[in-house]
């Protein structure tokens, strides 16, 4: 199993009220580009998230939505 990089889900996390308030879609391609990684780190992030509630789970190609921020 992949370890998650807690320095990494800590600036997402600390990133999604950027995506609420501009209502903005949230994709593993923003946040590689905005953190300056690569594919798997945001995914194995966006699957942490996803299991504490944070975001919707996959859904084909289209974004995840932000259910809670804290």
């Amino acid at each position: 199993m992949w370890e998650v990089d807690e320095e990494l889900y800590q600036k997402v996390l600390e990133f999604l009220p950027y995506f609420v308030e501009e209502e903005k879609p949230l994709s593993v391609s923003i946040i590689q580009r905005k953190f300056r990684v690569g594919y798997t780190p945001v995914v194995i992030v966006f699957d942490k998230l996803e299991e504490e509630g944070f975001i919707t789970g996959y859904d084909g190609g289209n974004p995840r939505k932000i259910l809670k921020l804290k």
